[in-house]
C-alpha cells in the first residue's frame, strides 16, 4: 500500500479526514499526521510516505515552507496542497514548488478521492518505468560485463593476435596502451560452502566498495569471472607494475577489515609481462595460483614467491609434509595438481597421490575425483615414468557404463568423449574397458 502523511493545524478537520477517507479501499495506509510544518517534517523523514497531504496556512511553518522542503529531500513525494483561500498568488507559489495538486476548502470526500486515486496511477506507473529502466541498465551491465569476459577469455586463451586484441578492445572502449601488464583475481563474497548469512548487507557493501574502487582507476581493467571472483589486468609503466600490485592488494584487504572482518580474503597476482602476447601464459601461473587459496587458508597473497615453497622449486625444499591428507579434501589436492606447470609435476606428483589415496581409502580413487581421462592419465604417466597408454590402466577402477563413465570423467556428451577416445586409444571405451578388465 502506498503512504499517505497529513499535516492541518485545524484538528477537526484533521480528525475528520484520518478517520473518514476509506484509505484501505483506495490502496492507501494512513502513515502519520502533524498540526503544523516544524513538528511534521521530522516525522515525514522517518516514515518517507508517498503522498503529503498539507495546509497552507499553519503556524511556525507553513505548508509552503515545508513542502519546498519536502520536494528537495524527496522529489518523489507526491504533495497535495489545501487552502481555504482562493488566492492566485498561493497557487502560483505551490505549482513553482513543483506540488502535484492544489485543493480548496471545503475539501468534499470525491473529490480528495479523486486525486488519490488519480496520484496513484501516477504513482504505480512512475515505479513501473524506474523498474523497467532499472532493469534495463542492470541487462545493459551485464551484457557489457558477458561482452568484456568473452574477450578477456580469447586474450588469456591466445585466441587473438595483438593486432585483433586491440580492434576489440577498441571497440570494447577498453584501453590496453601500457608498457607491462600483469593478472589478478581477488575474491568479492565469501566462497559459496559459506553461510548464507555472509551474503547478507556486509557482503553487498564490500562488493559495491571493491568495484567502486577498481572502476576508477584506468590502471585497473575489471571484470567479473564468477560468483566469488573478479580478474583484475593491470597495466601501467614497468616501474610502476609493483606498486599497483601492492595497491591492488591492499584495497582488498581493507575493504575486507572494514565491511567483513570475519571473511577470508584473498589475492593472486601473476607476474608482469610486457608483451599482450603473452598474457595467456600470465593467465595460466594466476589461474594455478588462485587454486592454492583451498590449501592454503591463511595465506591471503597468493603469489609465485609466497606458494613455491608446496613444489620446491623456489627454495628446492617441498613441504607437502605439512599438508594433512585428511583434512584436506583430496579433489582439491588433486586439483591444484591439475593446475601445476608440467616442470612442477614429477617433484610432487607421486607424495600427492599417497596423500589422496590414504584419504579415500577403499573408495575408488578416479571414480570420486572425477577429473578428465586425458589429466588423470598423463598425471599418472609423470608420476609413474610409464607411457600414457599404460597409466590408462587405473581408470578401470570406475565401475560405471555408459554415460556414467562420461559424467564421471567430466564430458557432457558421451558421442563426443567416445569419439575422442578413440581417436586418441584406437578403440571404444567400452572395448578398452572389456580388455582391461
Amino acid at each position: 500500500m502506498l503512504r499517505v502523511f497529513l499535516v492541518e493545524d485545524e484538528s477537526i478537520i484533521r480528525e475528520t479526514l484520518r478517520d473518514t477517507v476509506p484509505w484501505s479501499q483506495y490502496g492507501y495506509a494512513f502513515a502519520g499526521e502533524a498540526g503544523d510544518g516544524e513538528m511534521a517534517l521530522p516525522l515525514i523523514r522517518q516514515v518517507k510516505p508517498d503522498v503529503l497531504i498539507t495546509d497552507i496556512r499553519m503556524p511556525f511553518m507553513d505548508g509552503l515552507a515545508l513542502s519546498e522542503l519536502v520536494r528537495r529531500e524527496f522529489p518523489e513525494i507526491k504533495i497535495i496542497i489545501i487552502s481555504g483561500y482562493d488566492d492566485f498568488e498561493y497557487a502560483r507559489q505551490a505549482i513553482s514548488i513543483g506540488v502535484d495538486q492544489y485543493l480548496l476548502k471545503p475539501i468534499t470526500k470525491k473529490a480528495l478521492l479523486d486525486v488519490l486515486a488519480e496520484l496513484k496511477e501516477k504513482i504505480e506507473g512512475e515505479r513501473a518505468n524506474r523498474s523497467y529502466l532499472a532493469q534495463f541498465h542492470r541487462e545493459a551491465e551485464e551484457y557489457e560485463q558477458y561482452t568484456r569476459r568473452v574477450f578477456f577469455e580469447r586474450v588469456v586463451a591466445g585466441q587473438l593476435s595483438v593486432q585483433e586484441i586491440y580492434e576489440s578492445a577498441a571497440k570494447l572502449d577498453i584501453d590496453l596502451r601500457a608498457q607491462c601488464y600483469t593478472i589478478a583475481f581477488f575474491s568479492v563474497l565469501p566462497e559459496p560452502s559459506a553461510s548464507a548469512e555472509a551474503y547478507s548487507e556486509p557482503g553487498a557493501r564490500l562488493r559495491d566498495a571493491l568495484l567502486e574502487h577498481f572502476l576508477k582507476y584506468p590502471e585497473y581493467v575489471l571484470l567479473r569471472w564468477n560468483l566469488t571472483t573478479y580478474a583484475v589486468l593491470l597495466k601501467g609503466e614497468t616501474a610502476r607494475m609493483e606498486e599497483l600490485a601492492r595497491r591492488c592488494v591492499e584495497t582488498v584487504r581493507s575493504q575486507y577489515a572494514a565491511c567483513a572482518p570475519e571473511q577470508s580474503w584473498y589475492v593472486a597476482v601473476g607476474r608482469p609481462t610486457q608483451r599482450l602476447s603473452t598474457l595467456p601464459a600470465c593467465f595460466e601461473e594466476v589461474s594455478r595460483l588462485w587454486a592454492y587459496r583451498h590449501i592454503l587458508p591463511q595465506q591471503h597473497v597468493l603469489t609465485a614467491d609466497t606458494v613455491s615453497f608446496l613444489t620446491g622449486t623456489g627454495s628446492g625444499n617441498s613441504h607437502l609434509d605439512q599438508l594433512d591428507a585428511g583434512k584436506v579434501d583430496p579433489a582439491i589436492l588433486l586439483g591444484v595438481m591439475q593446475s601445476a606447470s608440467a616442470q612442477e609435476i614429477p617433484s610432487f606428483a607421486d607424495e600427492y597421490i599417497h596423500s589422496v589415496e590414504e584419504a579415500l581409502g577403499s573408495k575408488p580413487f578416479c571414480q570420486y575425483l572425477m577429473l578428465s581421462l586425458r589429466f588423470t592419465a598423463a598425471r599418472f604417466a609423470a608420476s609413474l615414468g610409464v607411457g600414457q597408454k599404460e597409466a590408462f590402466a587405473p581408470l578401470t577402477c570406475l565401475d560405471l557404463v555408459g554415460r556414467n563413465v562420461t559424467a564421471a570423467v567430466g564430458y557432457k556428451d558421451p558421442h563426443y568423449f567416445s569419439f575422442l577416445f578413440k581417436k586418441t586409444q584406437g578403440c571404444t571405451p567400452r572395448d578398452y574397458r572389456g580388455r582391461r578388465a
